[in-house]
């Protein structure tokens, strides 16, 4: 019964980037029931830092601001995805009474991997990139000549 009055009240708040409906699709309504009392500022707490592990890996190439800011449909389907299955994850383990279920920790690795295969420019995903368009990165190069020739 609690979780059912629990249930309705976590409807009325969204969270910044992420709704409900985002979380359920990766988990059970009762996962996310059970993570925490205090469920809402620690899943925006979550959010939020999920969000900046998210743009630190991303902000040399594209443009996070304009990623982050979009809503409803406009956001990116990818991004929802690895931010929820971070979000999840974390907010599963809040629950010390439970293990957090395989499938989950190898969704979090898969979601770390994607990540950082993205800076390292093993992927490309199809997100706005920043300043001049490319996405490039300013080059450094060593000038350094051993011919001496004048």
């Amino acid at each position: 019964m609690a979780g059912a009055i629990y249930g309705n009240h976590l409807k009325q708040k969204q969270m910044n980037f992420l709704n409900l409906n985002d979380l359920k699709t990766h988990s059970f309504q009762q996962y996310i029931d059970e993570s925490s009392g205090d469920f809402i500022a620690a899943r925006d707490a979550i959010e939020a830092q999920n969000i900046s592990l998210i743009r630190s890996k991303l902000n040399t190439r594209y443009d996070v601001d304009e990623i982050f800011t979009q809503t409803g449909a406009n956001r990116d389907d990818l991004i929802v995805r690895v931010l929820t299955i971070l979000v999840i994850c974390d907010l599963i383990g809040r629950n010390k009474a439970r293990k957090v279920p395989e499938d989950i920790k190898a969704a979090k690795s898969w979601a770390l991997d994607w990540l950082q295969d993205v800076r390292n420019n093993l992927e490309d995903p199809d997100l706005p990139l920043i300043g001049n368009g490319n996405g490039s990165s300013p080059m450094w190069a060593n000038n350094r000549s051993d011919d001496f020739y004048i």
